[in-house]
């Protein structure tokens, strides 16, 4: 950043270096995320809460899936966040809650439209 004053060892930047700097954290704090979305039910609490926003990155390439980690699962009529584990089939995976109130689910690899690896999450404390 060019142009910074400094006031006593106190750097001061204007109000468009400030938007500037603001704009590059953005870029980089969840780098190469493709969607945001707000989290609901209850399914993977205490871990995701409802209200969180999620960040994920969508899993293009279906030969390798980091199981164990938590996706958001596309499919025709079902927006899902699970934990993703292998299934006993190999055209199946196995998708399994946070919460242990709900049961683990097996799906189809064909009904599945988009997989997104959660990246992040941000969560608000206040109104």
């Amino acid at each position: 950043m060019a142009n910074l004053a400094k006031v006593n060892q106190i750097t001061i930047i204007d109000r468009n270096q400030r938007r500037e700097w603001e704009n590059e954290q953005k870029n980089t704090f969840f780098n190469g995320c493709d969607e945001y979305f707000t989290m609901y039910g209850q399914e993977m609490y205490p871990l995701y809460q409802p209200g969180q926003v999620m960040m994920c990155k969508e899993c293009k390439n279906w030969d390798f899936i980091p199981y164990g980690n938590s996706f958001l699962i596309v499919t025709e009529c079902l927006r899902l966040v699970r934990y993703v584990k292998k299934s006993a089939s190999a055209d199946h995976l196995l998708l399994v809650s946070e919460n242990t109130f709900f049961d683990p689910i097996e799906l189809p690899k064909t009904a599945i439209i988009g997989l997104f690896l959660i990246v992040g999450t941000i969560k608000r404390c206040e109104l």
